[in-house]
């Protein structure tokens, strides 16, 4: 990862690699379910027919709104996760206290793996150009 990385700060100022302390009433996640939902929001930027890709269209729109934003953990990142755990995890939006923080895990796990951050960053690049 660049020098330049120090762009990805969320809203409250610190670095996005930089971990916060969860809420200690928070019940523990599923290992395997938050180690499946990474894999897959990872997948998207491997896709090989982007056009069809119903999973690329939402993130399409994301930079499309989002248009000329880094990648930051609020909102971008955050938005990203929650438009890929959307069709395959859907009921998880039904308490959303919990669908916020799932989503807020695998954003900052996301953010601090220095690959998937590449990966991200690539794939955020590219939906720019688009």
């Amino acid at each position: 990862m660049s020098s330049g990385s120090s762009s990805r700060e969320p809203s409250g100022g610190r670095p996005a690699g930089e971990k916060a302390a969860d809420g200690a009433g928070a019940a523990p996640l599923d290992p395997a379910l938050l180690e499946r939902v990474v894999k897959q929001t990872l997948a998207a930027a491997d896709v090989q027919d982007e056009s069809t890709n119903a999973d690329l269209q939402r993130l399409r729109s994301i930079a499309h709104r989002r248009k000329g934003q880094n990648l930051v953990l609020e909102p971008v990142v955050i938005e990203m996760v929650r438009a890929m755990l959307g069709a395959e995890f859907a009921g998880l939006d039904a308490d959303p206290e919990r669908f916020r923080e799932i989503s807020m895990k695998i954003a900052r796990a996301l953010l601090d793996d220095p690959v998937s951050c590449q990966r991200l960053e690539n794939l955020w690049s590219r939906l720019a150009e688009g």
